[in-house]
């Protein structure tokens, strides 16, 4: 099994994945392994970096869908790291 450890990639729009998420993810896929998302916020108050995913909102869970179901195609797991940065959450970035 071959596994894609976590990153934090910080290139959310309003803390919403964009569309080339589903390419990104689809391009380390291999059959039977496992992709580990990136730190995917549980709320608006729990982002720790500026354009960090979340999941907490309806746009959101539509385009995690889309890149969960491009990788499945492949034949690959994908594991959604929900987080919440805590104290060093930034509420600068509260909308």
């Amino acid at each position: 099994m071959v596994v894609l450890a976590p990153l934090t990639r910080q290139r959310s729009w309003n803390d919403v994945p964009q569309p080339h998420a589903i390419l990104y993810y689809s391009q380390r896929t291999t059959k039977g392994g496992l992709l580990i998302a990136e730190a995917t916020g549980v709320s608006n108050t729990a982002q720790g970096f500026p354009q960090a995913s979340g999941i907490w909102t309806k746009e959101q869970v539509e385009t995690w869908k889309r890149i969960i179901d491009a990788v499945h195609a492949t034949g690959d797991i994908f594991f959604c790291r929900i987080w919440h940065a805590g104290r060093a959450s930034n509420t600068d970035m509260v909308s």
